[in-house]
């Protein structure tokens, strides 16, 4: 690839960079009055969805629903109230050991740890991230 064809790609990546990040801009306007209308006008149906019913198929959607996800996220102290209660405490909770790399430094700092080991522990993980760098 010569020269030229860098800078005509960079141009078209530049572009369609914008119009990408306007497209999904108002995307997501769109996407927030459509759902504030789904909960204004729309009915809960039996498993907790909100639909709209739209009744006309000329943009080849019938509806628009809120799809409603429930995740049992865990209460920790109503879990601790509860196992202890029922003296199940020690039968159900597992320890599980956790490095403390504060302490790691601090032991290489010490010098209880040499920088070989330190980087056979944390090996680094190399990324690359794309940028286009405006002057």
């Amino acid at each position: 690839m010569n020269k030229e064809e860098i800078q005509a790609n960079i141009r078209q990546f530049a572009t369609l960079k914008e119009q990408s990040d306007l497209l999904t801009k108002r995307m997501s306007e769109v996407k927030k009055t459509l759902t504030d209308a789904v909960d204004e006008y729309g009915e809960v149906d039996g498993r907790g969805h909100i639909v709209l019913e739209l009744g006309d198929e000329s943009v080849g959607v019938v509806s628009l629903t809120k799809q409603r996800r429930a995740t049992p996220s865990p209460d920790m102290e109503n879990i601790e109230r509860i196992l202890k209660e029922k003296n199940l405490w020690e039968r159900c909770i597992v320890m599980v050991p956790e490095v403390n790399k504060d302490e790691v430094m601090a032991a290489s700092f010490d010098g209880l740890l040499s920088e070989e080991e330190i980087q056979e522990m944390y090996p680094l993980s190399i990324t690359y991230a794309f940028f286009m760098n405006k002057g």
